[in-house]
């Protein structure tokens, strides 16, 4: 995979994937990184859940996913906690559906090493009102992202993530959320990121996945790291054919695999529409 490299290495352009920090090794990874995923009660309840890292361990990221929520529940929050014990993350039925359904909270777990992590959360500028598009920005200044987050509230089921995503140089996080049709209720929003440096390690955000841009239902990207390398964080995003943010489908899954070897990002469609929509994902890798 071609790359873009930063760091201690000479800078090479490529259309593809950006790396931060020393030269890619052949083989390598984050030494001893855990992937703790913790369920919520299975009911038709709006429900949390939290994923605790063991010993020692810090969070590296964080991740939620809808388990039957038939794109009528969302994710409204990943908010790791300020001391990097935990992730904590909610749902949210978008109106009020009658299934049971479950949400999971995961964490990705590891050494602290030298990284200096600490979690960087800033609230949008509009917070307060019903301006819709909104964003926020979470900072890494002269650090580098290691993953985000984001939290939004009070939605009453009608306000959603349209995008969370960190920037190609991987300077901040930004996410952008949306108005389900004239929703007048004052809501805020939050962009959170774990920010650090990347010592002797290297850290690299790969080219963005797509879907092909229709009117399908479920979209689904899985964005890979490349052999050696531990994905710590993500970022997704759903738009319609102008690049804005599409009110007719909601973002249900921010996950990685249980190998943290890639990740999943789906948008389901929250009703009908013959409107063309996408979805794009990112995943962010470390050694």
């Amino acid at each position: 995979m071609s790359r873009i490299l930063v760091g201690t290495t000479a800078l090479l352009v490529a259309l593809a994937t950006v790396v931060v920090g020393a030269a890619a090794p052949a083989q390598a990874s984050l030494v001893g990184a855990t992937l703790v995923s913790t369920p919520s009660l299975t009911d038709s309840n709006n429900k949390e859940a939290r994923a605790e890292c063991p010993g020692d361990t810090v969070v590296y990221g964080g991740g939620a996913r809808i388990s039957g929520g038939a794109g009528q529940v969302y994710v409204r929050a990943i908010i790791p906690d300020a001391s990097l014990e935990f992730v904590t993350v909610h749902g949210e039925e978008d109106g009020n559906f009658p299934g049971d359904w479950t949400i999971v909270a995961q964490a990705v777990c590891g050494p602290p090493g030298n990284h200096g992590l600490h979690v960087v959360s800033v609230p949008s500028v509009v917070d307060g009102t019903d301006i819709s598009p909104r964003s926020a920005y979470a900072p890494c200044p002269g650090e580098v992202v290691f993953s985000g987050g984001f939290e939004l509230s009070p939605t009453g089921g009608e306000v959603f993530i349209a995008e969370m995503e960190p920037t190609a140089n991987l300077s901040r996080v930004e996410v952008q959320a949306v108005e389900d049709f004239n929703y007048t209720t004052p809501w805020n929003l939050s962009a959170i990121a774990i920010c650090g440096v990347p010592d002797t390690s290297t850290i690299a955000l790969s080219a963005p996945v797509s879907t092909a841009l229709n009117s399908t239902t479920n979209k689904t990207v899985e964005p890979a790291c490349d052999p050696g390398f531990t994905s710590i964080g993500m970022g997704g995003m759903i738009h319609d054919g102008n690049g804005d943010g599409f009110t007719n489908a909601v973002l249900d899954r921010f996950s990685f695999n249980s190998g943290l070897s890639k990740v999943t990002t789906t948008a389901r469609e929250n009703g009908t529409t013959t409107d063309d929509w996408q979805t794009l994902g990112t995943v962010i890798c470390l050694s």
